[in-house]
């Protein structure tokens, strides 16, 4: 008799696993995720792009006041503001170089993608370059300090000018349309700096 119900229990056990895991196929069925709530290419591109923007954005505020005080040949004031903003413009850059690229579809728009988030990184570790090797420079005015400076100012140019071809060609493999683009970059002027 006990022998009957163990294998009664053991049946209940299997009967009941079976039933459970075909519960959640059919309710898994009904209410899995279709491809219609994915997001296309373009508004994963478009959403990364606004939030590069504002990291951009925040970043540029940050080096305004040092870049301006440099330009206008006021270096004790640009060396009191590279003091100040030298960890700031760090952050800055860990912000953009720390930012997720989201997952596209078309592999050519992915590569491109990436390749932008990378130059724009690269034009940003130079201009938080240019602040510490000011710094240097004015501590030590020599020919090296000096040539390190205007390197990473040509550096963070170049990159800058490649970043936005990419923002271009990433735009061209997704088939956007200028309206499309003008859209994208109305819309990321409306998002609050991160100050």
């Amino acid at each position: 008799m006990k022998k009957i119900f163990k294998g009664l229990a053991v049946f209940e056990i299997i009967l009941a696993a079976v039933a459970i895991i075909g519960g959640i196929v059919i309710w898994g069925g009904d209410h899995s995720v279709s491809s219609k709530n994915i997001p296309s290419d373009k508004v994963l591109f478009s959403n990364f792009y606004k939030i590069l923007l504002v990291k951009v954005s925040d970043a540029d505020n940050t080096f305004a006041s040092f870049d301006s005080a440099r330009t206008k040949g006021n270096q004790l004031k640009a060396a009191k503001i590279a003091l100040n903003i030298k960890d700031q413009m760090r952050e800055r850059w860990n912000d953009i170089d720390t930012l997720e690229l989201p997952k596209l579809q078309n592999l050519k728009a992915s590569k491109d993608l990436k390749t932008l988030k990378d130059f724009i990184s690269a034009c940003y570790l130079y201009k938080q370059m240019m602040v510490e090797d000011y710094l240097n420079a004015v501590k030590n005015p020599n020919t090296y300090t000096v040539a390190k400076f205007q390197n990473d100012t040509e550096k963070s140019d170049k990159y800058l000018l490649a970043g936005t071809a990419e923002v271009l060609q990433v735009c061209t493999d997704l088939s956007m349309t200028d309206a499309e683009i003008k859209n994208m970059e109305n819309e990321s002027k409306q998002i609050p700096a991160l100050n």
